[in-house]
């Protein structure tokens, strides 16, 4: 599955509308893996989760091994560029 701008932008006001950040700190965060200013707006459940997924090396293995965590990072390597 392929993922276009449009699509990366409607997950990012997605992302922004729950967490309470901007869409440039989130995908700045995506960028550079320092998520903490975003999870500090989190409420304490959502960060607590979003923790413990981050902390579980099998479960991060298999998100970020997924086709569309892939096409998510091709296209935020080619924002770098």
């Amino acid at each position: 599955m392929s993922m276009n701008s449009n699509q990366f932008d409607k997950i990012l006001n997605a992302a922004s509308k729950k967490s309470g950040a901007d869409k440039q700190s989130i995908k700045k965060a995506i960028q550079t893996g320092d998520f903490n200013n975003v999870l500090n707006k989190l409420n304490p459940t959502d960060k607590n989760q979003i923790e413990k997924i981050m902390n579980d090396k099998e479960v991060l293995e298999k998100i970020f091994n997924s086709p569309q965590a892939q096409q998510l990072i091709k296209q935020l390597n080619e924002g770098k560029n």
